[in-house]
This record gives C-alpha cells, structure tokens and sequence, in this order.
C-alpha cells in the first residue's frame, strides 16, 4: 500500500485528495506534506512515508516471513525465500540510501532528519 500511495503522489497532483485504500490508517492522503528539494522532485514525508523511508520493503519482507510460517517447522524449504528477499532488500536499502544520498544531496539529510527510521518505526 506504500508504494501504491507514492505512485498516486508522483503523478501530477490533482486537486482532489489522493484515496488509496480509505479504510486504513494513511490510506487518504488529503494534503500530502512535502519536502521541496533542490532538484526540484518533492520528497513525501507524510502518510506512510512519514513513518519509514523504506516501508514499502517491510511489508515485503513480513509477507514473504508470513507465508513461510504458515508452512511450519517440517522442513527449511520455505524458509529459503524469506531468507533471501531479506537479504536482498536489506542490502537494496542500504543501496537506496546512498543513492538518494547522492541525488538530492543535503536534502536528503533534512529528509532523513524528519524520517529517522529506514524499515521499522522506532526500532530501525
């Protein structure tokens, strides 16, 4: 649903609110707050990307851990994608921020300044 109501916000605004999924929490973006930047691309610091700069690949990550418990203990075999997709989005993560680092230059510390965490509120 992150990635969702980021895709709703690159698009040009409309003057209507921007409605992903309303009946969850940071599902309506009425008035998306935005972090102007020097290169001129705005960096959403509201809705679910006010909580996690990378928030989208946490739910990635508990859904593929959801569905490798649901198969039990009997045998290491489906634990073999969650293993991997958490590697592989850890590593994207850290990938992601030296990139955007290098994007947006210092407002992307002002960014990072009102979006402590990377992946899990109030823990990373």
């Amino acid at each position: 649903m992150a990635r969702l109501l980021l895709w709703t916000f690159e698009r040009p605004l409309l003057a209507a609110p921007i409605i992903v999924l309303p009946w969850l929490p940071g599902g309506r973006l009425t008035a998306p707050e935005v972090l102007p930047t020097a290169s001129g691309r705005g960096l959403l610091v509201s809705g679910w990307w006010g909580v996690a700069r990378h928030l989208n690949y946490t739910g990635d990550i508990v859904m593929a851990w959801t569905w490798a418990l649901t198969c039990g203990f009997g045998s290491p075999v489906p634990y073999a994608y969650p293993v991997f997709l958490t590697l592989l989005l850890l590593h994207r993560e850290r990938r992601d921020e030296r990139s955007c680092r290098l994007k947006y230059g210092p407002d992307w510390d002002c960014y990072c300044q009102r979006v402590p965490y990377r992946l899990i509120p109030k823990i990373y």
